[in-house]
């Protein structure tokens, strides 16, 4: 048994900082989930794909548009069972699409809402 096996994590993220946690939660027997823009995927795909195929390795992964609302309700169904939400999103981004920590702890109050950026808040 791994240490976080039995944990479920959303990982709404993009770029290397923030997904490379999400890798470390796979490895460590997480259940990823890497949700990614139908639309506009992950750009690491293109940019450096080991370094993407790395910090993929072990999650699971969907396209969900989240500029709809059918996109942000999916995810809100996805949060509601979920232990920890992973974002990289800056604050608007996070705010327009409906992902911000208000939003996601009004369909599950106890999740672990973790963001991150290199580009600041």
């Amino acid at each position: 048994m791994k240490i976080l096996q039995g944990i479920k994590v959303l990982d709404v993220t993009a770029y290397a900082f923030v997904p490379s946690a999400g890798g470390v939660m796979a490895h460590w027997g997480a259940d990823v989930i890497k949700v990614e823009s139908p639309k506009a995927p992950d750009p690491m795909r293109f940019i450096n794909v080991p370094t993407f195929r790395h910090y993929s390795r072990g999650k699971r992964s969907i396209a969900i548009n989240l500029a709809s609302d059918e996109g942000r309700e999916l995810v809100y169904q996805l949060a509601a069972d979920a232990d920890v939400f992973l974002t990289s999103y800056l604050a608007p981004t996070r705010r327009k699409r409906g992902i911000d920590v208000e939003d996601i702890r009004k369909v599950n109050p106890n999740i672990i809402y973790a963001r991150g950026s290199g580009h600041g808040p």
